[in-house]
């Protein structure tokens, strides 16, 4: 992305014979395309074409719980939703007006977690009067759909036919080939641990922080891909690589592995540019050399170093191209840079700050992450995106075009070495690597390869019959297997065991919500001021938290610690035993108790004699009557 590249082409489609008799023989016809292709009407249709693909999006992505009788936008998906949950705790945090720089669930310690997405959730909530639940699941579904309204109106403008809009939902449907694999799980694949590959609809169905950095992310890349291969005025050109950039660093704020991947793939592919357009053998020659650096050296800058400044030493293959690109930019890359660290640096400083000061949390979050590498599953998962990348090699080799070459060798080479990090030293779960890779990828390949179609086609007269057949047996081929592929979403929309719903509205949340009103938690406080909450065995610590929103026993071990974990350690082992300690609980400076009468591990009457008795509401459930009642633990 440099004002040294070439103006874009501005391909033209050579004028047909059949639509000049068809403007002949129906003039009223010709006159209406002629209105069509005008700029203000093109425009309003090109809108239209985006809200289609949007709700298109809509129904394909979320169309199975839309319809479920039990659907509310103040349900919970329980998929996967222990991080979700946990996640939510920092929207409720911030919905009742309190800091965000605290352990979400106990309120103290520090959260170095990437949260400007809750936190922007919490104060849509505040301002508009949504429940927490319902700001999450409206606000995360609506960046998916603009994200995909912008893909529409970015493969409009690069291809200049309107239906060609209508595809941009296509992409999220592609699949990992599991349901031929064997899986026993269908529509995608476990690996070791914790670690799975899917398609990018099984990453984007969590609608958490990372699927909207990953749409923030995905928008970066279109703009720059609009501007560098579309736009002929070098100031717009630099405005939108500059807006794109600013995209780019905020989504360190949100979530960090589908920043990395991000920087890695806009890293790899500017490189691979500049180095197709020197063409001198020895810059890839250096590059080459620079990724066996990485598996060599990697390790060992990671034992002294750490993962983060390993996972920086992984863009070394790169440099020799980033250098030219500086050069022939005349610094201006520099300074997109520059505006990347700028809107990346809350989180960055935060991040670096708490591991030089050797915060516990971060220092065993950078050592987590074992049995989480990908294998072959990995190749053949992604064939269905590996393969147009490298038809659009062959055509940018066969045609001379530097673009063409440089996005799949770049794709290619960073979601190589982004997913192969337990190899080489960083060892941060590369499988996530691989994920948000492949989303990425899948957020791309649609407008990129549309390009490449598009001149392909404005060049057909000049190719010779072998090519044209060989171009038309590509395409069949990639498309085919992106449909085979899909076979994985149709199961994943059939399977209903991952589209159950939480209710956290029912009388008994109502109840927990009314007996812990009397909690003297304000604005602004903290778990050290209010003193912690905790439930009975009967009380999910999670629930308990969206229900009262106040300070409870609880925390998740891979976000954020409290500040006495070995308190909170001690009192959630003996909650978990059915054991009240008084002794324990005011070592975790535990002020408050919350029973279930419906509870067949009955506190109340074994520890009811020992606490003052605050509040209590009832509640009535199918086959269950109860009361919630809220205690005081005496000082």
């Amino acid at each position: 992305m440099t004002t040294d590249a070439p103006p874009p082409s501005e391909s033209r489609r050579p004028s047909s014979p059949a639509s000049g008799s068809l403007g002949a023989v129906r003039p009223w016809l010709a006159s209406a395309r002629e209105r069509v292709s005008g700029g203000p009407v093109r425009a309003a249709v090109a809108v239209g074409v985006a809200l289609v693909a949007a709700l298109a999006h809509l129904w394909l992505q979320a169309g199975m719980l839309l319809t479920r009788p039990d659907f509310a936008w103040s349900s919970f998906r329980d998929y996967f939703p222990y991080d979700q949950l946990s996640y939510m705790s920092m929207v409720v945090n911030t919905a009742e007006g309190k800091s965000d720089a605290l352990e979400p669930f106990t309120e103290t310690g520090v959260n170095n977690y990437p949260h400007l997405w809750y936190v922007a959730l919490g104060h849509i909530s505040r301002l508009t009067g949504l429940d927490p639940l319902q700001a999450w699941a409206v606000s995360g579904l609506a960046v998916q759909l603009v994200f995909v309204a912008v893909l529409a109106l970015t493969l409009v403008l690069l291809t200049r036919r309107l239906w060609a809009g209508l595809l941009a939902p296509l992409p999220f449907v592609v699949g990992t080939f599991s349901s031929f694999s064997g899986s026993p799980d269908g529509w995608f694949q476990k690996l070791d641990a914790h670690a799975v590959l899917w398609g990018a609809f099984g990453t984007l169905f969590t609608i958490n922080g990372e699927t909207v950095s990953l749409c923030l992310g995905g928008t970066a890349l279109l703009l720059l891909l609009v501007a560098w291969t579309h736009v002929r005025a070098t100031g717009a050109r630099v405005a939108l690589s500059v807006v794109a950039a600013g995209m780019i660093g905020l989504m360190a704020n949100i979530q960090t592995y589908s920043f990395l991947v991000t920087i890695y793939l806009v890293a790899f592919v500017l490189a691979a540019y500049w180095l197709v357009v020197i063409g001198r053998r020895l810059l890839w020659l250096v590059s080459g050399a620079g990724v066996v650096a990485v598996f060599v050296f990697g390790p060992g800058i990671a034992d002294s170093a750490g993962p983060l400044v390993t996972l920086m030493f992984g863009l070394l293959p790169a440099l020799p191209g980033l250098v030219v690109a500086l050069v022939r930019s005349r610094g201006l890359l520099a300074v997109y840079g520059v505006v990347a660290l700028a809107a990346a640096a809350p989180q960055l400083s935060a991040t670096l700050g708490g591991v030089a000061s050797g915060d516990p949390f971060l220092t065993y979050r950078v050592a987590s992450s074992a049995n989480l590498g990908v294998d072959w599953h990995g190749v053949v998962g992604s064939a269905a995106l590996w393969l147009p990348l490298l038809g659009i090699a062959a055509a940018g080799v066969a045609r001379r075009r530097p673009f063409w070459v440089a996005y799949p060798v770049g794709v290619l080479a960073a979601w190589f070495l982004a997913s192969s990090n337990d190899i080489w030293g960083a060892n941060q779960e590369p499988y996530r690597f691989w994920l948000d890779t492949f989303v990425l990828v899948c957020m791309t390949i649609l407008p990129v390869g549309a390009i490449v179609l598009r001149d392909l086609l404005v060049d057909g007269p000049a190719l010779g019959p072998v090519v044209r057949r060989t171009v038309g047996a590509v395409v069949t081929v990639c498309v085919g297997l992106a449909a085979l592929s899909a076979v994985d979403f149709v199961r994943f929309a059939q399977d209903d065991e991952y589209h159950q719903l939480i209710d956290y509205n029912t009388t008994r949340d109502q109840a927990m919500t009314a007996a812990t009103r009397s909690i003297e938690d304000t604005a602004g406080g903290s778990g050290d001021a209010t003193g912690l909450l905790v439930g009975d065995p009967c009380i999910e610590p999670m629930q308990l938290k969206i229900a009262a929103g106040v300070p409870v026993v609880n925390y998740n071990l891979g976000m954020a610690w409290p500040e006495d974990r070995a308190s909170i350690d001690q009192v959630s082992a003996d909650r978990t035993a059915g054991v009240l300690d008084l002794e324990h609980l005011r070592e975790a400076n535990v002020r408050w108790v919350l029973t279930d009468s419906a509870c067949t591990v009955n506190w109340e009457s074994a520890y009811g004699a020992q606490l003052e008795r605050v509040d209590s509401a009832d509640f009535e459930l199918p086959g269950i009557t109860g009361t919630i009642t809220l205690w005081r633990v005496p000082a």
